[in-house]
C-alpha cells in the first residue's frame, strides 16, 4: 500500500524555504539538489512546478553554455587553421622564390 504525503503546512513550507536559503548560501549544489528531492513530495503543487521549471531552465541554460563554449573553441580552430594555411602558402611561396 502506497501511502501519500501530506502537503506541508505553510510553517513547515516557511522553514523549508529557510532551510533552502542556507543550503543555497552554504551548502553545496548536490545538498540542496538532496534537499529539494526529499522534500518534493510534499511540496505544494505551485512549489513543485516552480521546482521543475527551474531545474528545466537551469538545464537549457547549462546546454547553452557549453554549446557556446563548443562554438568559440570551434572558431578559434577555424581562425588557427586558417593562419596555418597563410604561413604555409607564405613558406611555399619564399621556397619557389629561393629555388628559382
Amino acid at each position: 500500500m502506497k501511502i501519500m504525503a501530506t502537503t506541508m503546512t505553510q510553517t513547515e513550507l516557511d522553514a523549508f524555504y529557510e532551510k533552502l536559503a542556507e543550503f543555497t548560501e552554504h551548502g553545496t549544489e548536490a545538498q540542496t539538489r538532496e534537499y529539494i528531492e526529499y522534500h518534493f513530495p510534499r511540496l505544494p503543487e505551485k512549489v513543485r512546478h516552480e521546482v521543475v521549471f527551474n531545474a528545466l531552465s537551469d538545464a537549457v541554460n547549462e546546454a547553452v553554455q557549453g554549446e557556446d563554449a563548443l562554438i568559440q573553441t570551434l572558431e578559434e580552430g577555424l581562425t588557427a587553421g586558417e593562419e596555418l594555411l597563410k604561413l604555409k602558402k607564405q613558406v611555399l611561396k619564399e621556397e619557389k622564390s629561393e629555388n628559382s
